[in-house]
């Protein structure tokens, strides 16, 4: 079932790039769901929910952390291009071609948009960054040289459909983009060294906040991930109430066979953390094998 977490009256007033979700308005929409992962993901309301709960329960507050836009995604094409989004149309300036060297057109793999979210992060060339993969023989998803950005203003950019000839991820099988976000805090390992990192630093595609890969030169602007909703809960995204999969056995055949199904809603990168630096000129980019 494809919902919205907003209601139609909520739209009107809320039709920002990505509506603002409150750490309240999870609570208590989601005041019947127990929800206790095995790692602590977020790509859904409902694995916020399970890390607000997390960190309630093992102490971790204080003001001391670092404020992010925790970003909640949701199946399929937005309907404007300047939104983040994995997968799918790219948006570009209308008068830029679509990437591509010798060996053919660069694979999109993903753009950020910091429209909302300018508190966060310096002054940079543009509201949405673009980031595509080249096809190479040599290069590792760990060498810079592997990735290409274009900055793009959102207001006079428009969605391009990929060429023929770009090289899909065979992992990346939905598209998705982010339907909301949730403005939260990453906090310092340093001042919880006994909490799981999951919960201190999250793991998400986010804007500001702290790095969940190793550090680049610059500030960080923000990451992207790999998206596996949760299975067998409700909002698993913020546009399906309904849960993926459905198991109330626990053995084994019963659960591989709800990965199974879950499987087919996997998106994003083809695996693994990518994250973004500013250092004033240009954008770096650090890749984690998560």
């Amino acid at each position: 079932m494809v919902d919205s977490w907003f209601s139609e009256a909520e739209e009107g007033p809320r039709m920002e790039t990505h509506p603002p979700i409150t750490t309240e308005e999870l609570r208590l929409r989601l005041r019947e769901v127990h929800h206790r992962p095995e790692e602590h993901r977020i790509v859904g309301p409902v694995d916020a929910l399970a890390v607000d709960a997390a960190r309630r329960e093992l102490g971790v507050e204080g003001g001391g952390g670092v404020d992010t836009d925790i970003l909640f995604w949701a199946i399929g094409e937005p309907a404007v291009p300047y939104v983040t989004k994995c997968g799918g149309r790219a948006c570009l300036p209308l008068s830029a071609d679509w990437p591509r060297n010798r060996d053919g057109a660069a694979t999109f793999l993903g753009q950020l948009s910091f429209r909302d979210s300018r508190d966060l992060v310096p002054d940079l060339p543009g509201e949405v960054l673009a980031v595509f993969q080249w096809e190479s023989d040599t290069l590792t998803s760990w060498d810079e040289d592997l990735y290409h950005c274009v900055w793009a203003d959102g207001d006079t950019a428009v969605a391009k459909e990929a060429p023929p000839d770009m090289q899909p991820f065979p992992f990346a099988m939905q598209p998705y983009y982010a339907g909301a976000r949730w403005r939260y805090k990453d906090m310092r390992m340093g001042e919880f060294p006994d909490v799981p990192r999951d919960v201190v630093i999250l793991e998400a595609a986010k804007i500001g906040g702290l790095p969940g890969v190793p550090v680049a030169e610059g500030v960080f602007l923000g990451q992207l991930i790999w998206l596996r909703p949760s299975f067998n809960v409700p909002w698993p995204l913020v546009n399906r109430r309904d849960p993926i999969a459905i198991t109330r056995e626990r053995s084994r055949a019963a659960m591989m066979e709800a990965r199974r199904v879950a499987e087919q809603f996997r998106g994003g990168l083809p695996a693994g953390t990518l994250g973004f630096f500013w250092d004033g000129n240009r954008v770096r980019l650090r890749f984690f094998d998560t």
